[in-house]
């Protein structure tokens, strides 16, 4: 799969939390791959700031 612009992750500087806005990008990101691939079976890395009870409970 070649991602498009609107597929990508957008950039934000170096001084905001690196989670500020995971559950939202994490929903938008998923909701791109159930509609090329409903079966696919996803897993998501929870590692460094991301491994956070908000973002991994949904």
């Amino acid at each position: 799969m070649t991602p498009n612009k609107n597929d990508c992750i957008p950039e934000r500087s170096s001084n905001v939390d690196p989670a500020f806005g995971g559950i939202e990008e994490l929903q938008r990101v998923i909701k791109i791959i159930r509609s090329r691939w409903q079966n696919v079976k996803i897993i998501i890395r929870g590692d460094s700031a991301y491994s956070r009870e908000e973002i991994m409970a949904n």
